[in-house]
């Protein structure tokens, strides 16, 4: 007679027992200690395959390390700051309409909640309880009593105290370079940061100055080598 597996009631006993013993919870001892953390996943959304991808690679990582002695901290970070999750409040504020139907129909975010989650701070609510709940369901190793996110003060004046020890040791340095800039959060981004125009590039211009009389005309280039290859300069006196 074949026996009735039920993987996810497995699953679920397991999981409980898991819990209940707080084998994933690391505290101080003799064992040789090992950390490990994973790329935190960005709460501008539910998680999504990706996520998985890179959270089972940091799992089996801090698995195999226990299997092997070593005492392993693996918590969990959710990264919070950014132009996506201050522009997704903005446009559910505004009711933007694909907004609310992307976010109701793929997110599963229920109708008489999406409309309340108006500021960064309460998307970030959210969307992180749902991914605890997802990393549970699934059953990562993760010691959940030390979960964090970006804003956390101490993790902030973590970032603080790494950027001033690596500008002390001349690893970086401070100047001017250029940014993609958002208009309309006076904020510079990047790829990750922007709603819409990922594609946007940054163009280098070369300003090439020609003289005529005592007049001093900057003409901007993208390709300053051509240079030796004008033959004239036109300039409308209909524009100042």
């Amino acid at each position: 007679m074949e026996q009735d597996y039920r993987p996810h009631e497995i699953e679920a006993k397991w999981q409980k027992k898991w819990k209940e013993s707080g084998i994933f919870e690391a505290e101080p001892d003799k064992r040789e200690k090992y950390y490990i953390t994973i790329p935190y996943p960005y709460l501008n959304g539910n998680l999504h395959a990706g996520h998985t991808r890179t959270f089972t690679i940091g799992d089996v990582v801090a698995r195999h390390k226990r299997m092997l002695g070593y005492n392993v901290l693996y918590p969990m970070g959710f990264h919070v700051t950014g132009t996506p999750i201050v522009g997704l409040a903005e446009l559910i504020e505004n009711k933007d309409p694909q907004t609310m139907k992307v976010y109701e129909r793929f997110h599963g975010i229920p109708k008489e909640i999406l409309p309340t989650l108006t500021t960064p701070e309460k998307i970030v609510d959210y969307f992180k309880v749902e991914a605890e709940k997802t990393m549970r369901l699934i059953g990562y190793s993760i010691d959940w009593r030390r979960k964090f996110t970006t804003t956390d003060p101490t993790y902030k004046k973590f970032i603080e105290w790494q950027y001033t020890r690596l500008y002390e040791k001349g690893l970086i340095v401070k100047g001017s370079h250029p940014v993609k800039w958002c208009p309309h959060d006076n904020n510079p981004v990047e790829d990750h940061d922007i709603l819409y125009g990922e594609e946007a590039t940054i163009i280098d211009y070369t300003l090439i100055k020609f003289t005529c009389e005592d007049l001093i005309l900057p003409c901007a280039t993208l390709r300053p080598e051509t240079t030796f290859g004008v033959t004239n300069l036109w300039v409308n006196p209909a524009v100042d």
